[in-house]
């Protein structure tokens, strides 16, 4: 008499039964003889599960990191991690990491102005100085602290810098 079978099962990107390649989940099935020389029916209930390869661009700032799996990076460069998923496929994650330069504020006494020359970063820039003025050069009106902190275009913020003025009289 004829034969049949069911088998269930589940793959990575691809499964092979009875000479074949899957890549899609379906029902497949498979005639032949038996011993007896009987119709064989097997049927496949395959489950194809993809595998990711992924590549990701990102940018961030100097004193930023970003975390891929179980993996921290916080430097320039091209890394590769390979993750599972939740159905147990491997998935290659490739991160094309920039980070931008620091952005150092140096301040100087110009005649009776501050100045602050940049150094990092990428202009334009955007100067905040304790004062509300937006310019890279100040004129100070009274002794004491004076702070500036610098934003650049790609919104990366320098460390505040500091200047105390003895020179108004």
């Amino acid at each position: 008499s004829p034969t049949s079978s069911t088998t269930n099962e589940s793959a990575c990107d691809s499964y092979t039964w009875n000479g074949q390649t899957y890549t899609t989940s379906g029902a497949y099935t498979y005639t032949t003889l038996n011993a007896n020389g009987c119709d064989s029916t097997a049927t496949l209930n395959l489950t194809v599960n993809s595998i990711y390869d992924i590549t990701n661009n990102v940018s961030i700032c100097y004193g930023e990191s970003i975390t891929v799996g179980n993996n921290t990076y916080n430097q320039t460069g091209t890394y590769t991690d390979q993750l599972t998923t939740v159905n147990g496929c491997d998935s290659i994650i490739t991160l094309n990491l920039i980070v931008y330069s620091d952005i150092l504020s140096i301040l100087s006494q110009s005649g009776n102005d501050i100045t602050s020359n940049t150094v990092g970063g990428t202009a334009p820039y955007i100067y905040e100085w304790n004062t509300g003025e937006t310019s890279n050069q100040i004129t100070p009106t009274a002794n004491g602290d004076y702070w500036v902190i610098i934003t650049d275009v790609n919104g990366c913020v320098s460390d505040t810098s500091f200047i105390n003025v003895e020179w108004v009289s």
